[in-house]
């Protein structure tokens, strides 16, 4: 993937994918923002993420994620930080 500045702006990019198209950097950068996950939260609090807040199982460690958001969002933000 080749990256380009446009002219008469130094904070927009563009990126050229292999098939040729053009993206722009900022909006891959906004749909990967927009990605980030929440704790998952259920009606029944036995079920729901330790680090949402909501979980009322007490045999779960409540300061570690068991939802896949913890390990999602640190993949986006290192996405984030590679490409900028």
């Amino acid at each position: 993937m080749k990256r380009y500045k446009l002219w008469g702006n130094t904070n927009a990019h563009v990126e050229q994918a292999i098939d040729g198209s053009w993206v722009r950097f900022e909006d891959v950068r906004a749909f990967l923002l927009e990605s980030k996950r929440k704790h998952y939260v259920c009606e029944d609090c036995w079920y729901s993420c330790p680090k949402s807040g909501e979980c009322c199982n007490e045999f779960r460690k409540q300061d570690e994620c068991d939802c896949g958001a913890d390990e999602w969002n640190a993949k986006v933000d290192a996405a984030l930080s590679t490409s900028t």
